[in-house]
């Protein structure tokens, strides 16, 4: 009687970074016994583009488990060549914006905006934001109606 080793199944999610590459802190394993912790502690997936969406069946290499509780043991399960689902969400960006008092209460993308997000990627915006007063001082949030490129 031959005792295979029992398949696990990897997944994981990451915010937008640019990169096709999914570190082992990004991605989970499924499939063990109940009773059986099992943790990747190494490994890499690496998606077809690094764009938001879902990626299925991209490589996966490197892995290392570690298993904890009952009697199990790493060798027990078999990690797989391509991982299942990875999920990319979206990056957060920043906007800041400053004026000159001109006696309206709107921002206008020309308004000394500050734009910030994924390093090594430039963003601009359009658009304008109403803010709650024309006197000067420290608005504490307005949204940018417009999009960010």
């Amino acid at each position: 009687m031959t005792i295979t080793p029992r398949a696990l199944t990897v997944s994981g999610t990451k915010v937008y970074d640019a990169t096709t590459a999914v570190a082992a802190a990004q991605l989970s394993v499924s499939g063990a016994l109940a009773g059986e912790v099992v943790l990747l502690s190494a490994g890499t997936a690496t998606l077809g583009a690094a764009n938001v969406g879902t990626y299925q069946g991209g490589a996966f290499a490197g892995g290392a488990i570690s298993v904890s509780g009952a009697t199990g043991r790493a060798s027990n399960y078999a990690l797989p060549a391509t991982f299942d689902t990875v999920t990319v969400t979206p990056a957060k960006v920043s906007i800041a914006a400053s004026k000159v008092y001109d006696g309206n209460a709107t921002f206008t993308a020309a308004a000394n905006l500050l734009v910030s997000g994924v390093a090594g990627q430039t963003l601009t915006a359009t658009g304008a934001s109403p803010h709650r007063e024309q006197r000067p001082r420290r608005q504490p949030s307005a949204a940018l109606a417009g999009s960010a490129d």
